[in-house]
């Protein structure tokens, strides 16, 4: 179907996109990441460091088709003990991919401030892609973590306020409680926790998002409520690590 309504709009399709794509991938992001010492995996990348595994992988968008391919770098910071205890799992994966990351990010915020998705489509030039691709690699994805190895690096910047911090990441508030508690500042853990705990038995307007075939999204709400499950969860937390919730 996309052939044929490329075909109709007179678009050059002498161009194979995919092929474009992998050679992008192989010849910038693969090179520069095994340079470092990661390893690779299809197009997920890990290095691991002692404390945590660094990861990267590439993001193709569910809307590419034969005229356009989108693509964004995601990137984490895989910590073996958080991922025991939020996922109540006693065995790690060998080789850890983002999804299995509760600290990410994503190479659109760390450059550019806001989400991002590279194209490659006939209103692109391939070789001027690949220069912003490499510029992007080499000036911000490589020193970030060349710069972020130890975990006190870590732990302060994920401390820091987001919009001060270096290298915009986003962890998951649990994932930074679990993260004091463990390795870090039991107090500053113990002090979240207690704070997290009483925000959520305040009732809130759900929010939910649907996302359309043409990739627009519509916010959905419903009625006010409390998070049972992150009740729950806390209140797990606490019992592990013997922490006395208010009544």
């Amino acid at each position: 179907m996309f052939d044929k309504l490329f075909k109709r709009k007179g678009k050059n399709m002498n161009r194979d996109f995919t092929l474009e794509f992998n050679n992008l991938i192989k010849e910038t992001l693969a090179k520069s990441l095994k340079e470092i010492g990661f390893k690779k995996q299809n197009n997920n990348f890990m290095r691991p460091l002692g404390d945590f595994t660094q990861v990267c992988n590439v993001q193709r968008s569910r809307y590419n088709h034969i005229g356009e391919i989108r693509f964004t770098i995601n990137f984490g910071f895989f910590i073996p003990v958080v991922y025991s205890v939020l996922g109540d799992k006693t065995k790690l994966p060998s080789f850890p991919k983002t999804d299995d990351c509760h600290i990410d990010g994503r190479t659109g915020h760390l450059i550019y401030g806001t989400d991002y998705w590279y194209e490659l489509n006939e209103e692109t030039s391939l070789e001027t892609l690949t220069e912003q691709f490499k510029n992007d690699i080499k000036n911000h994805l490589i020193p970030m973590f060349q710069e972020i190895q130890t975990m006190d690096f870590l732990l302060n910047l994920i401390r820091t306020q987001y919009d001060k911090r270096k290298y915009y990441i986003s962890p998951l508030i649990n994932a930074v409680i679990i993260l004091e508690l463990e390795i870090g500042d039991f107090e500053i853990g113990k002090e979240k926790l207690i704070s997290e705990y009483n925000e959520t038995l305040i009732p809130k307007l759900v929010e939910g998002k649907r996302v359309y075939p043409d990739g627009t999204e519509e916010i959905m709400y419903s009625e006010f409520r409390v998070n049972e499950y992150a009740i729950n969860r806390y209140k797990q937390l606490a019992e592990r690590y013997k922490i006395e919730l208010p009544k």
